[in-house]
């Protein structure tokens, strides 16, 4: 198991609550078809309105001919995650991955 800090970055689909999903610490999400990263990334200052603002995104890396491909989906702004939008858009990083494939 991975700690930081003493507190758990990997946690079960089941498990999540949405004040851990929206702590901008990079963690571990298993769900039942796959395990994801969850990384956040906090907006540079020449982006506008949004600018400083922390986003999410879910990504899953797979080897692919020797090669490793990541893909990801963005999943928005903190403060705003929801297990359902995780949910999504772990089978939108799967449909990806799964297009390289094919």
């Amino acid at each position: 198991m991975i700690k930081l800090r003493g507190r758990m970055r990997i946690t079960f689909f089941e498990e999540l609550d949405t004040t851990f999903l929206n702590t901008a610490v990079r963690k571990m999400v298993v769900f039942p078809h796959g395990i994801y990263t969850i990384i956040y990334k906090q907006r540079s200052r020449n982006a506008g309105k949004r600018a400083g603002q922390v986003e999410a995104s879910l990504q899953k890396m797979r080897q692919v001919n020797g090669q490793k491909l990541l893909r990801a989906m963005h999943l928005g702004p903190v403060g705003g995650l929801t297990k359902e939008r995780l949910y999504e858009a772990s089978f939108a990083v799967e449909r990806k991955l799964a297009a390289l494939s094919a």
